[in-house]
């Protein structure tokens, strides 16, 4: 390779890793500026009309709101109709209104297409929480038990199929009955999304990587048989963090994880690729770690926007 070769591969993967870095952070930016964490419950097995709310633990005793002020707190509530029955409702645990007697900025929406399933977000939904059901009818209050948050986008399935509702309720709220689920909802985690996530960022990496390789002038199927074992070794460990990262600490924590792993890999790529690729000299092989590290990264970036867009 002579000179000039080298310094058009230098401004070939200069210009690629701006326009990379530029599209990375312009997508992530658009999709994923200050992320909120999310809530999303799913309800099965009541067959008729109810609404729904959170109960988040009070240490003081509610009282009843005149109706301005509930109405100014259900502005951002799915309906204008909010149940009477949780206004001034509190259990024995003391848990009340998340939507009425909470003053930071958040909101419940209704899915328009399954009404069976609820949206809570905005600002920060709560990480220990009860879930509260009340048929329209009035005649009853369907509390969960206690329900602790983990993940920055949690999922959770309220399931009242098996509960029977006669004249033995668990307390009463007034002359309202009130029934508590004894099995609390688990907290879904997206095992197979994120595996397909994982697959997805680690073909994404190895292709561009291999784009890079061969502009660094590897031709042998031995290099670039090493360039993909290596990545699906490395990658694959790096991007099931990333994922983590994402669901239990947001995009930003997904970023963290990424400039770290990173950095680790970028380490552990260099030795490897030094040792490893005979077809070009160490100091190439060199190079050429660091040059693949730094465009896979900001493809990574890239990757974080899409996956902020889809599930944030």
């Amino acid at each position: 390779m002579t000179m000039i070769d080298v310094i058009k591969m230098k401004r070939c993967l200069t210009v690629l890793l701006m326009i990379l870095m530029v599209i990375g952070l312009a997508v992530h930016v658009k999709a994923d500026f200050g992320p909120k964490p999310t809530t999303d419950v799913t309800i099965e097995g009541l067959d008729e009309p109810y609404d729904f709310d959170l109960l988040v633990y009070s240490p003081d005793d509610v009282e009843l709101l005149d109706e301005e002020t509930v109405q100014r707190q259900i502005r951002d509530y799915y309906s204008n109709d909010f149940p009477d029955a949780l206004n001034g409702y509190q259990d024995e645990d003391g848990y009340v209104s998340y939507t009425l007697y909470t003053d930071q900025p958040h909101h419940i929406s209704r899915n328009e297409d399954d009404p069976d399933k609820f949206h809570v977000g905005y600002f920060s939904p709560p990480d220990v929480f009860k879930i509260a059901l009340v048929p329209t009818s009035g005649n009853k209050i369907i509390v969960s038990e206690v329900i602790e948050k983990t993940m920055f986008h949690a999922s959770f399935t309220f399931d009242v199929s098996d509960m029977t509702f006669g004249s033995d309720p668990d307390h009463y709220h007034g002359n309202i009955p009130v029934y508590v689920n004894e099995e609390s909802p688990a907290e879904k985690y997206p095992v197979v999304g994120s595996l397909i996530w994982v697959m997805i960022a680690v073909v994404f990496t190895v292709v561009v990587e291999g784009v890079v390789m061969l502009l660094f002038a590897y031709r042998t199927k031995e290099s670039y048989k090493i360039m993909i074992y290596v990545n699906l070794a490395t990658q694959t460990l790096l991007q099931v963090f990333v994922v983590l990262g994402f669901w239990f600490w947001s995009s930003f924590g997904a970023i963290g994880v990424l400039l770290l792993g990173e950095l680790i890999v970028l380490i552990l790529e260099i030795i490897l690729y030094v040792r490893l690729l005979k077809e070009k000299t160490k100091l190439r092989a060199g190079f050429y770690a660091f040059a693949a590290n730094m465009i896979s990264f900001a493809g990574g970036l890239i990757l974080l926007g899409i996956m902020s867009a889809i599930f944030g």
